[in-house]
Formats: C-alpha cells, sequence, structure tokens
C-alpha cells in the first residue's frame, strides 16, 4: 500500500519508541540505524535497504540526542529564530528578510520528510541565508522619490 509518507512511517514509529527507550541523551549520532530493526516489523525490512535515517530531521535529532540535546538544538534555533520573528513586524519594509526568512522556512518545513541537514551544502546555504538575514534586519529601503527611507527618518543613500 503506498501512501503520502510511504516507507517512512514504520520508522517515524520505531523512532518514537527508541526515543522513550532513550529519552534523555539519545541513543547517540547514528544510532538509529543500528536500533531500527529492533522497532521496526520483519517484513519491513526487505523494502527499508538503505534507510539508515529516519527521514525526519527533528525526529532522527530526537532519537540520536535525546530531549537533552534536542532541548539545547531548539534553545539554538529560538535564538535566531525570536529576533528574526521581531524584525518582520512590519514584512513591507524588509521584502529581503521577509524572502530569507521564507527560504529558511522552506528548507525547515523539507526536514519533516527528509534529512537537508545531513548534507554539508544545505548546511552552508543554512549559515549564509542567516548571515544575509541579520544584514537583512538592518536593512532600510530607500525612497528616491521624497528621500526618505520606510521608516520615515530622512538620510543619505548608501
Amino acid at each position: 500500500e503506498r501512501s503520502l509518507t510511504g516507507i517512512r512511517y514504520p520508522f517515524w514509529k520505531a523512532a518514537i519508541a527508541i526515543s522513550r527507550d532513550y529519552p534523555l541523551y539519545g541513543c547517540g549520532g547514528w544510532g538509529f540505524r543500528y536500533l531500527r530493526k529492533l522497532y521496526i516489523p520483519r517484513e519491513t525490512w526487505k523494502t527499508s535497504k538503505g534507510y539508515a535515517n529516519v527521514h525526519n530531521d527533528p525526529l532522527n535529532f530526537l532519537v540520536e540526542y535525546g530531549w537533552i540535546g534536542a532541548g539545547c538544538m531548539l534553545g539554538t534555533v529560538l535564538l535566531f529564530a525570536v529576533p528574526l520573528g521581531r524584525s518582520l513586524r512590519h514584512p513591507g519594509r524588509k521584502p529581503l528578510l521577509l524572502f530569507i526568512t521564507l527560504g529558511l522556512g522552506c528548507v525547515g518545513a523539507h526536514s519533516i520528510i527528509d534529512l537537508p541537514f545531513r548534507c554539508p551544502a544545505i548546511l552552508y546555504y543554512w549559515l549564509i541565508l542567516l548571515a544575509l538575514a541579520g544584514e537583512g534586519g538592518r536593512q532600510r529601503i530607500w525612497s528616491v522619490h521624497k528621500g526618505y527611507d520606510h521608516d520615515g527618518k530622512q538620510g543619505r543613500r548608501g
């Protein structure tokens, strides 16, 4: 039977079961690949060849690093996300920041069904977008016609 989650559903169930058995510190980096066969049905083994991960980044991280590791990662994400969210109160004033945030959000959404954060290219992409988001928070759009930026302050271009 084919479904939206396909073969991933038994892996997600196994990941939740493993995270219950190893709640605080997880089963260790790449530990899921070794424990998964203890938690998924035997008939799934043939169709799961090559599946060494949960194919859900947040769940995979929880399984491998536990609630302590997941809490640290969540704290790190919030450290960046809260100021970014505050600077997006008026998204029309900072379109660059809005689109950078949308790009970050798309990769985050993709991580629910795959493992983009295991790819160095994606990690570099996120690093660049986070750096641009920091610069975008200071961005001012110049109004050539009135000599004012969108915050209503008069100033020079550049």
